[in-house]
Formats: C-alpha cells, structure tokens, sequence
C-alpha cells in the first residue's frame, strides 16, 4: 500500500505533465496567435484612428474654412447694410436740409410775393390815379380850348362893339363937328 500512495501520483503527475505539455505546445502556439491577432487589431484599430483622426482634422479645416467665408460673407453683407444705413440716413438728413432750405425759401417768397403784391397795388392805385388826372385834364384841356374860343368871341364881340362904339363915337364927333361947323 505503500507503493500505491507513490506509484498513483507519479503516474498522475506524468500524465498530467504529457497533457501539459501537449497544451502547452499548442497554448503558446495559441498565445503566440492571439497576441498576434490583438496586435493586429490593436494596429488596425491605431490605423482607423489615426485615418478618422487625419479625416476629422481634414474636415475641420474644411469646416473652419467655411465658417471663416462665411463670417466673412456675413461681415460684407453687414457692412453693406451699414453702408446703406449710414447712405440713406445721410440722404434723408439731406432731403431734411433742403426741405428747410426750401421751406424757408418758400416763406421768403411768400413775403416778396406779399410785398410786391402791395407795391403792384400801390402802382395800380397810382396809374388809377394818373389815368383819372389824365382825363380830368384831357377833359379840362377840351373845356379849356371851348372857353378859349367862347372868350375870343366874346372879346371879338368886344373889340366889335367898342369898335362900334367908337366908330359911332366918331360918327357923332363927325356929327357934332358937322352940326357945330353948320351952325
């Protein structure tokens, strides 16, 4: 019994070391294989990061580059419309000063207007006035020129009858004289 105890552990170890051996042999092989594998996936995971890296770097550049042409295309559209503001502001100041300007423009010839109406009555009144004078005077003229003419007749009238007058007067001296030297 004694040699049971040595003989059934020696051939256990034995067996247990030819199974191991036979494991072991194909266990590396395995290991070896396994690494291999994870190695190769470890590499082709690095590769597909460092592509999808190269890639992602490749499209924020791109995007970067899009975000630049469009902030500055947002900065020209609104330097454009601040153009446009400051134009039409400036143009509406402008059409405000020349809406004054003619406004007071307007005034003042509203009051030139006012003026020269009151001047052009005035010389209405005064060319009223002439005209009346003038046929006043026209009129006196004509009454002038009819009393002239009453008056040379009457003093032809007159310058007759003293001429009567004295031609009888003479008569009557011519008389008397005759009547004096007859009697």
């Amino acid at each position: 019994m004694k040699k049971t105890y040595v003989i059934i552990p020696v051939i256990g170890v034995l067996i247990f070391l030819g199974v191991h051996l036979h494991y072991q042999a194909g266990f590396e092989q395995e290991e070896a294989a396994k690494a291999a594998a994870k190695e190769k996936a470890r590499q082709e995971k690095v590769q597909k990061d460092v592509e999808q890296r190269r890639k992602a770097a490749e499209e924020a550049v791109q995007l970067q580059e899009k975000r630049k042409q469009e902030k500055a295309l947002k900065e020209a559209q609104e330097a454009a419309q601040k153009d446009a503001r400051l134009a039409l502001q400036d143009a509406k100041e402008k059409a405000y000063r020349e809406r004054d300007k003619l406004s007071k423009q307007v005034d003042r010839l509203k009051s030139d207007i006012a003026v020269e109406k009151d001047a052009i009555t005035k010389v209405e009144k005064s060319k009223q006035v002439a005209t009346d004078e003038e046929t006043f005077q026209r009129g006196f003229v004509k009454q002038a020129e009819a009393n002239k003419g009453a008056l040379e007749d009457v003093l032809n009238k007159i310058k007759a009858a003293d001429d009567a007058l004295a031609a009888a007067a003479a008569a009557k001296a011519a008389e008397d004289a005759k009547k004096k030297s007859s009697s």
